[in-house]
């Protein structure tokens, strides 16, 4: 139920405090007050503020509820994105982060306390930044390439090195 003429923004997450479902739902709401050419994909479900998400971004056309998705069919979802919308309040460096990143998709992203940071450009401290970067999109959000050690190779290098050393310990 998507246009193709909009953009996607998408947010992949459990609706736990830690995740910022609060943030989440008040920059949505922020940007679509400002911005009718985005949309936003919410894939995720569970956790004490489920019901909130759901029932406060109901009224939103622009608002679209995915629920659970299984993780083998996310990169889908990946693939539809325009930009992604991370909320965590703390996290070190979320794996949908460099799942976004891996697929191409750039990132507007809270500092969660952790390395995302060192990883993404694209940072804001409230939902009115980060509202801000969405509604300013074209002219303002960076697309950040996937970190080297984030890579097959980069991991398979790592991998290898660890092992190699357990396997030189004994």
């Amino acid at each position: 139920g998507i246009p193709d003429d909009v953009d996607v923004a998408l947010y992949v997450g459990y609706f736990k405090q830690s995740k910022g479902p609060k943030r989440l739902v008040r920059t949505v709401e922020y940007v679509l007050e400002r911005d009718d050419d985005i949309h936003f994909l919410i894939v995720g479900s569970g956790g004490s503020y489920d019901g909130y998400v759901r029932s406060t971004l109901a009224e939103y056309d622009a608002a679209h509820m995915a629920g659970w998705v299984d993780h083998d069919d996310l990169c889908d979802y990946y693939q539809q994105a325009d930009v992604f919308l991370q909320t965590s309040n703390t996290e070190g460096l979320p794996n949908v982060v460099l799942e976004s990143l891996y697929y191409g998709v750039p990132v507007v992203a809270t500092d969660s306390g952790g390395e995302v940071i060192e990883y993404v450009t694209n940072i804001g401290d409230n939902y009115e930044e980060l509202g801000q970067l969405l509604v300013d999109r074209d002219a303002r959000v960076v697309f950040d390439e996937l970190p080297e050690m984030a890579t097959p190779e980069g991991n398979e290098r790592r991998y290898r090195t660890v092992f190699g050393r357990i396997v030189d310990d004994h």
